[in-house]
């Protein structure tokens, strides 16, 4: 009792010491008792006091494992305190004492059951009674996991322990979904304690139960299966339950309960879980996981229900019979048989590699194969008695047999023969790859069914005779049938079929001889695909073997192919592809008789050569394309190729190839390039007379054919522009280049009159020849051939070939050339070759090379002017030229028209066309200004007129160009008048949008309602200043000198300015800037605003907060009198916080001499700063004496001292005034 109530626990000393005190008790007292229940006594206070601390101090005094109690001798220990109690008595006590703390809990997480755990935990052998105790313990806590409210004690007492199961799955929602746990918690319960099975077997029934119930399938099929695992045979009926559900799509799991179902339940169960797993098995086997309405899922036996299967299983037939891809993957090529029967048919001996899975039950072919389960549905639908359309019955064996194809072709056979139907049967053979055996096996198929139905068998169990005879000998007695046991349409139909077949049969038979051979020749392709075979047969006569192209010959008269095409592609592959030589190609050609079929259509044989052969054939293969030619002219063919018949083109090659070898003849004739460009690089010295021979067939690029003439011509030019000639400098010297034109010159009379000219002209104006050659040497060049053709005209006279060009045309033109050359000795065109500037010698090439002619000429003096070459040179070179009616005035223009064409278009980034006209405009002006008269300004003014009144230029542009004229050139006043109107033209239209007229500037009047007018519209910082600008660029109007500011055009700008910027609409910081400006030039030019002018300018500038530009407007005055206000202004727009001054206002301080008048004002300090900063010693005087002047006696020797670099410590008033006496001695 002393325990109960004793609030701390006992340390072990005391415990000792309480054991003492007992022992001592019965020592003296209670002799009768036993020593050892003084410590059962104690044992049993320490385990039912409620303390855990106690009761882990009763394991001292007790034995807690048997095994120790056998080890244990009982003798004091060093504290003098032996546990006495046994084990058997140490159990029961605990025992005990756990039960009372277990019985007592109010609730499955009382601390009593802790305590009941600690004493149970003490026993460390753990017997069965403890065991059994801690289960409980334990279950109590699952069954508090699983949110089931009940007493400890109620469990204890409870003896059916499986309803407490049920309450777990009726309190959690999830709790079946843990079945483990629920195990568990049946092992610890001890239900069924006798028989595991039984007790696992009950708990997964209810946890199942439950969960079908809450429609959980999967889970419900988990514990099912493993219901059948166990082998627990009350189990069948929730396995029954779940199979027949219909939201239970798991098909294989619901065919394994419904087995095992089956196996277990009663006797009067079995038929009705038949009849559902026939329906389950016919739903899945059609639908294969297809979906059902709603309406159609009602329930599993319904009408609906079977006639939506009936459906599907049609659509499935028809889907089985309706292909029209391959059925096999690839061609059969072997008869395959079951392996069994491999030793039995001995040509099968490789067949025997067969899966034998083909051969096996429905059961496992059904879950691969969709014609399996649409034979078997209909195996069902007849199990079941159930009605099934006709043609379904048909289409499963043909679906069958397609299935069976790859796999064993006799049982496919067996099939088609079942299905009764030769129209599908016939489709089915059609999708089977082409192979011998194949066709043999559609020839077998009609045979067969053409003999069953002459001869049917009586009985079922009776083997038709057709059967016994081997195939080949029925097919051959079926093409002997004759048409009187035919006598039916059908039966006729089927011998036609057979016929069909063989002739098939034979084809492949011949086709696959060829593939063979190694051509690769697609067979089943070949024989289904007409264009193939026609593409195979003509690539089969591409060969070199005449054994492979007598085949192609032979299987081309079979299936009706021309055999010309065949000998048309045997040509154009010894042409093209077959490598051989010319010799050996006409040889094959010979050996095959080939030209003699093809010359049957001479024309088309042509176009197919010219289409084929033609364009493989290299231009420099002279060889190959004479025979080509030669062929075609051997076909009689009326075709002319390039404007030639063959027989030409063969005769011209026949006369090339020894002379020009390397010619490109295609090149030549196809009139892609010049003829004369392609003969230039083969032409020399040996073959030029035998080309220019042939010149006249050689169509020219114009039309019509060459001329020998243009040969010979070619050949000239390019014996002296030679690659030596243009990549050294061997013409530079004088006798090369006359004895190298010497021998051109012995061709000189085969040329003909235009072509001395071109051939003159591309020798001394060749783009090299004025750097290659020396001007005396083009020009003795020129005197040869003019020498030529004065000795040689009467003999031109005679010749039979003559062009549209006189001798006399030639003669007038190399005189001209003459004469040009002649002047390339100027000092002007000498200075322009030899200059160092390469645009100067750009100006000599082009001149030199212009040969006089005016328009090159005219070009090149307006580029001259515009690059602003000196006009005098320009003169010069006309005068050269001797250009008619063009003279530096009208280049000029030209000049100008292009430069401002190039500001119109705006320029490039290689182009200024800005710089171009003041260089021009400079040029213009020197040249006026030196008092020649070659240019005319006043004619150049229109232009500009005219450039400023284009509306399409901006009138930025406009401006820039007509400051560019006022700045650059001297002109007279009217002329002055026309760039004003120009001028203000372009600021007006730039400015304000207007465009003005000539009568708007005609007078002062005018002028003055143009001014007022733009003033009027004025309303920018920008149109002030243009307005501004306008006014110092005219004349001066009578408004800009009157004395009232109201009436004062300048007064009224500045004022309107001034108002704006009032405004706060844009900040106007150039404000102050202009004003002074404006002010400054008018004191320069003696317009000077009079008093009341500028006071009205001040007041403006100071309503608008601009003091310090006031006080400057009144600075920069010569009015006295303001300049005391502008002292006051300048003092109160400064502050000492400023960093820095307006130094022109300083600057206006100090020349008005007004440094006095702020001596004793903030703005001295900044004004002395600025005195000393100009470094300037006069003005530092001049300042210092009119201080001393005015009484400032320290100020100004304080600057002097400042401006002699004095130390600080110097700077003090002695030595100011020291200063002081020193300036005014």
């Amino acid at each position: 009792m002393y325990l109960c109530f004793r609030k701390q626990p006992l340390s072990k000393g005391e415990c000792q010491e309480v054991l003492r005190d007992i022992l001592d008790l019965q020592k003296k007292v209670y002799h009768c008792l036993d020593a050892s229940l003084c410590y059962e006594i104690l044992a049993e206070s320490l385990l039912t006091c409620g303390c855990e601390e106690n009761i882990t101090l009763a394991k001292d005094i007790m034995i807690c494992d048997a095994e120790e109690e056998r080890q244990t001798v009982a003798a004091p220990s060093a504290q003098g305190i032996t546990p006495k109690v046994s084990h058997e008595q140490t159990v029961a006590l605990v025992l005990k004492a756990g039960q009372e703390y277990f019985n007592s809990a109010s609730k499955s997480r009382d601390v009593s059951l802790d305590l009941a755990r600690k004493c149970f935990q003490l026993i460390e052998d753990v017997p069965t009674t403890i065991q059994q105790e801690l289960d409980l313990l334990s279950a109590v806590q699952l069954l508090d996991d699983f949110h089931v409210d009940i007493l400890p004690l109620q469990v204890r007492l409870c003896e059916d322990k499986l309803t407490l199961i049920s309450k777990v799955l009726n309190s959690d929602d999830n709790s079946y979904k843990q079945s483990g746990k629920l195990l568990e918690l049946g092992d610890l319960l001890m239900i069924y304690a006798k028989s595991k099975e039984e007790r696992t077997g009950k708990i997964l029934t209810l946890a199942a139960e439950t969960a079908l119930k809450k429609e959980d399938y999967s889970h419900t099929c988990r514990m099912c299966l493993q219901l059948k695992a166990l082998g627990y045979a009350p189990g069948w009926q929730v396995c029954q339950q779940l199979a027949t559900d219909n939201n239970f799509t798991d098909y294989r799991a619901r065919m394994e309960l419904l087995s095992f179902s089956l196996t277990h339940c009663q006797p009067d169960q079995i038929s009705s879980l038949l009849k559902v797993r026939n329906q389950i098995m016919l739903q899945n086997m059609v639908y294969n996981s297809e979906d059902l309405s709603e309406t159609e899922q009602e329930k599993p036996g319904s009408q609906e229900w079977m006639e939506a299967i009936q459906q599907c299983l049609q659509q499935r037939a028809n889907l089985l019979g309706g292909d029209d891809t391959p059925i096999a993957s690839a061609p059969i090529q072997h008869q395959k048989v079951q392996p069994f029967y491999a030793t039995v048919v001995p040509s099968t001996e490789e067949n025997k590699e067969v899966s034998s899975s083909f051969y096996t039950a429905p059961e496992r072919a059904a879950t691969r194969e969709p014609e399996w389960r649409l034979l078997r549905c209909i195996i069902l639908y007849h199990m079941a008695n159930l009605p099934t359309q006709a043609s379904t019955d048909i289409q499963a064996p043909l679906g069958l047999a397609i299935a069976s194809a790859q796999d064993d072709i006799t049982v496919m056979l067996a099939h088609l023969l079942t299905a009764l139907e030769v129209e599908k049967a016939e489709k089915c053979l059609k999708r089977l790859p082409q192979s011998a055996i194949t066709l043999q096996l559609a020839a077998y198929y009609y045979a067969v069914t053409l003999f069953t139905r002459l001869q049917p068998t009586i009985t079922t169990d009776t083997v038709n005779p057709c059967y016994l005879y081997p195939p080949k000998w029925l097919i051959k007695a079926t093409l002997k049938v004759n048409s009187q046991l035919c006598s039916s349409e059908d039966n006729k139909l089927l011998v036609e079929r057979v016929d069909e077949w063989i002739s098939l049969l034979q084809d492949f038979t011949q086709v696959s001889m060829l593939k063979n051979l190694g051509k690769g020749v697609d067979v089943s392709r070949f024989l289904s695909d007409e264009e193939y075979k026609r593409e195979t047969i003509l690539g089969l006569a591409m060969t070199l073997d005449l054994t492979v192209l007598e085949a192609a010959v032979s299987m081309a008269t079979q299936y009706r192919i021309p055999v010309w095409e065949v000998h048309m592609a045997y040509l154009e592959f010894l042409f093209t592809d077959s490598q051989l030589p010319v010799k050996s190609v006409e040889e094959k050609l010979k050996e095959t008789d080939t030209l003699a079929v093809l010359s049957s259509s001479p024309d088309e044989m042509a176009q197919c050569m010219e289409k084929s052969v033609y364009p493989s054939l290299a231009g420099t293969d002279h060889g190959a394309l004479m025979f080509y030619y030669q062929v075609m002219a051997g076909s009689g063919t009326s075709l002319e190729p390039c404007g030639l018949k063959p027989s030409v083109h063969a005769s011209l090659l026949r006369k090339i190839k020894p002379a020009a070898p390397g010619l490109d003849y295609k090149q030549l004739f196809e009139g892609t390039a010049d003829p004369l460009d392609v003969l230039r690089s083969v032409l020399t010295s040996s073959n030029v007379h035998v080309l220019a021979k042939l010149a006249n067939k050689i169509p020219a690029k114009e039309g019509g054919f060459l001329e020998s003439s243009e040969v010979y011509r070619t050949f000239l030019l390019a014996f002296f522009w030679n690659e030596e000639a243009l990549n050294s400098d061997l013409l530079q010297d004088e006798e090369e280049c006359s004895e190298r034109f010497s021998a051109c010159s012995e061709f000189l009379p085969r040329l003909l009159p235009s072509d001395i000219i071109t051939f003159t002209d591309n020798v001394v104006f060749h783009s090299q020849a004025p750097v290659k050659m020396h001007v005396e040497s083009r020009i003795a060049i020129i005197k040869d051939v003019l020498n030529f053709i004065s000795k040689s005209s009467k003999k031109q006279k005679d010749a039979k070939k003559q062009d549209s060009t006189t001798l006399t045309e030639v003669t007038d033109w190399l005189e001209k050339s003459l004469r040009h050359l002649q002047t390339l000795t100027d000092d002007v065109i000498v200075g322009l070759r030899e200059s160092s500037e390469g645009r100067e010698r750009s100006y000599a090439m082009v001149y030199d090379l212009s040969q006089g002619e005016a328009d090159k000429i005219r070009a090149l003096v307006v580029k001259m002017s515009i690059d602003g070459t000196p006009l005098d040179t320009v003169d010069r070179v006309l005068s050269l030229a001797g250009v008619q009616g063009y003279s530096v005035d009208h280049a000029a223009k030209q000049a100008l028209r292009e430069i401002l064409k190039h500001i119109r278009e705006g320029g490039t980034a290689h182009l200024d066309p800005t710089s171009q006209l003041v260089t021009f405009l400079t040029n213009v002006r020197d040249c006026t200004q030196s008092g020649e008269d070659m240019v005319s300004v006043k004619e150049l003014l229109p232009l500009v007129h005219d450039f400023c009144a284009d509306m399409s230029v901006s009138s930025d542009k406009q401006l820039n160009v007509v400051k560019l004229v006022q700045q650059h050139l001297d002109v007279e006043v009217e002329d002055k008048q026309i760039l004003l109107f120009c001028h203000t033209n372009a600021m007006a239209t730039q400015n304000w949008g207007l465009q003005i007229q000539r009568q708007d500037m005609a007078d002062d009047s005018a002028r003055q309602t143009l001014y007022q007018t733009l003033l009027d519209k004025s309303s920018s910082v920008e149109q002030f200043q243009a307005l501004v600008t306008i006014l110092c660029m005219w004349p001066t109007l009578p408004s800009s000198s009157a004395s009232e500011p109201e009436d004062n055009s300048w007064v009224q700008v500045l004022s309107a300015r001034i108002r704006c910027c009032s405004q706060g609409d844009q900040p106007d910081a150039d404000l102050e800037k202009d004003v002074c400006c404006l002010i400054s030039t008018m004191d320069s030019t003696g317009q000077l605003f009079n008093k009341e002018c500028t006071e009205h300018l001040m007041e403006l500038l100071v309503g608008v907060d601009r003091t310090a530009a006031a006080a400057k407007v009144a600075l920069l005055s010569p009015y006295e009198q303001l300049y005391p206000a502008a002292v006051s202004l300048l003092t109160k727009s400064y502050s000492q916080d400023e960093i820095t001054v307006d130094r022109e206002a300083l600057d206006l301080l100090l020349s008005r001499h007004l440094a006095a008048q702020v001596g004793e004002t903030p703005l001295y300090r900044a004004l002395q700063d600025h005195v000393l900063e100009s470094g300037m010693p006069d003005t530092v005087q001049e300042t210092a004496q009119h201080l001393a002047t005015a009484g400032y006696s320290v100020e100004a020797g304080s600057l002097t001292a400042c401006s002699q670099m004095s130390h600080p410590t110097l700077q003090v008033l002695d030595t100011a005034l020291h200063y002081v006496q020193q300036l005014w001695k």
